[in-house]
């Protein structure tokens, strides 16, 4: 089961750079994080300013000729909102190689969509990390202690507690 989730990521990988997008590109940049996106949402709408949010896809939904992926960074979660007749079809097209747990880099303008969430209007994407192992289940996670000490990556990447808990931490320690 697990050899044949990784072989279709790393297909998904080669789709990638045969359509010549590099799975693993050097860094280019963001101007916001999420929760600063949020937090002057109205004001970024109305000036129509362009944005660059970085962050882990969680999940990813196409209707007809819009695709909706959900992004996460260190501060918060966002909508993103592609339309396949504002981007190329090719980049549209490449959306399928995709999988959860991917680093992505998108920039756009914030909208709010028609069902009323506030999202990100993707004018382009960079895919900046794909990720070949598969994140854990969002609703299960890691449930054995010694499996979450072990593996304390996967644990941060699927566990809200203990990513808050590993954020309060360090920043005791910093304060001490």
């Amino acid at each position: 089961m697990r050899d044949d989730i990784l072989a279709a990521r790393e297909k998904h990988r080669d789709l990638l750079r045969v359509a010549g997008k590099p799975p693993y590109p050097t860094w280019h940049g963001r101007t916001h994080e999420v929760s600063d996106v949020l937090r002057t949402f109205e004001t970024l709408a109305d000036k129509a300013t362009t944005i660059t949010v970085t962050g882990r896809l969680l999940a990813s939904r196409e209707h007809g000729a819009v695709r909706f992926l959900d992004l996460r960074d260190a501060s918060g979660r966002i909508q993103l909102f592609v339309r396949a007749d504002e981007i190329p079809e090719e980049e549209y097209r490449l959306l399928d190689a995709l999988d959860q747990g991917d680093v992505l880099a998108a920039t756009g303008r914030a909208v709010t969509t028609s069902a009323g969430e506030r999202s990100i209007a993707v004018e382009r994407w960079t895919l900046l990390a794909k990720a070949l192992s598969p994140p854990p289940d969002k609703r299960a996670g890691l449930k054995d202690e010694e499996e979450r000490a072990r593996r304390r990556e996967v644990d941060l990447l699927g566990n809200e507690v203990t990513r808050r808990t590993f954020h309060m931490r360090t920043a005791v320690f910093r304060a001490l």
